[in-house]
């Protein structure tokens, strides 16, 4: 799976995007973790959203009065994929406060499958998330930690430049290191990660400081609020 991830990885697009910036992309996500929620729908699904949506986003250039209509149309796409039964389109055009209508959805529905090839298999950081923490000794705390971290790392514009498998690591390790219980030989194993790796700390680094953030945009933040609570974050991260 570490190998056909590279095959569905989006590319740095925002350069080549004249109207979209980061900070947009970041409210975009937002919603579309609003919308899972109010639709009830699995983590999954989110994960493969922005994986479509990034990877439309690095071959088609769009405007600001599109960018919603195809958040909404990448989420549908995720959900007749993953889910058992897909949301009514009807119900994402009204959380969308109808913005935009159901055959425009359908259109750019068909628009983002034939640029993406319909290739709508790939391994996410939830696949890779569920995988490594397998070795961490059925810890209930630091899972719904790195789950929090997983889905916090679609918010960042950074962290599509890195690989699923790596990213899931990186929100092992800071769950790990949130509770204080060390990275093992055993983790190292299965991730093939190594914590002394320069670009797997600047991505931990990122994880930590979106946990830190005070942004109140943070849908996620608010999903996982009891855990946050419980749990805050680390006041200073060390590599060791």
């Amino acid at each position: 799976m570490r190998k056909s991830q590279k095959k569905t990885q989006p590319l740095d697009y925002m350069s080549q995007q004249g109207e979209i910036k980061p900070s947009m992309r970041s409210v975009l996500v937002d919603w579309i973790v609003e919308l899972g929620m109010e639709l009830r729908v699995k983590n999954e699904t989110l994960f493969l959203t922005i994986n479509y949506l990034d990877r439309y986003l690095s071959q088609t250039q769009v405007t600001k009065e599109q960018f919603q209509l195809i958040g909404a149309s990448t989420f549908l796409i995720a959900c007749k994929y993953e889910e058992y039964r897909a949301p009514n389109p009807y119900q994402i055009q009204v959380l969308a406060g109808n913005y935009f209508t159901v055959k425009q959805l359908f259109e750019v529905e068909s628009h983002i499958l034939k640029v993406l090839g319909f290739n709508l298999t790939t391994p996410t950081t939830k696949f890779f998330l569920t995988r490594y923490l397998r070795a961490v000794s059925r810890d209930g705390t630091v899972c719904a930690l790195a789950h929090f971290y997983g889905e916090l790392s679609l918010m960042d514009y950074d962290l599509m430049n890195q690989y699923p498998s790596i990213v899931a690591a990186a929100c092992v390790y800071l769950a790990l290191k949130t509770v204080n219980r060390p990275w093992t030989s055993t983790l190292t194993y299965y991730t093939r990660v190594f914590v002394d790796d320069p670009y797997f700390q600047q991505t931990v680094k990122i994880l930590w400081e979106l946990h830190r953030s005070n942004n109140n945009l943070f849908t996620i933040k608010q999903k996982y609020a009891q855990l946050i609570h419980l749990i805050p974050p680390l006041q200073v991260l060390t590599f060791n």
